[in-house]
């Protein structure tokens, strides 16, 4: 079962395990970049993607799949991807915004680690 859900990935074979979650993600990719190519710079808006996957979705793309062990239907509510999410939600200038954010992060992470390596002054009693 594992095998086959490697190979499925990896090729269009409808017989395979997991062809159709494949297919249902590479789906997702095209839906996402429709999204943004129709709204690049704002984006549909925030947690939008379910509500406008109709309207941007390939042709015969289900809105909900079945899940789990039970085979509950769940609503596809996302593309299963940030930065995904971030282009089609938000365009470019929430893309932006969320890389600086990362940046910002980083740099101050950074300057923590900077702080705690870097040799300590002593203190002399002549400056107390």
């Amino acid at each position: 079962m594992l095998k086959e859900r490697a190979q499925s990935i990896f090729s269009l074979e409808a017989g395979l395990a997991g062809f159709d979650s494949s297919v249902i993600r590479l789906a997702l990719v095209v839906t996402a970049w429709n999204m943004f190519q129709a709204h690049p710079l704002l984006g549909i808006g925030l947690k939008n993607f379910e509500t406008a996957l109709p309207l941007y979705a390939p042709t015969g793309m289900p809105l909900a799949v079945e899940m789990g062990p039970d085979h509950v239907l769940t609503v596809i509510q996302g593309p299963h991807s940030t930065y995904l999410s971030l282009l089609s939600e938000l365009g470019l200038v929430g893309l932006i915004a969320f890389l600086c954010w990362e940046l910002s992060v980083a740099r101050r992470i950074v300057k923590c680690i900077r702080r705690q390596t870097a040799p300590r002054r002593q203190v002399s009693d002549r400056t107390l």
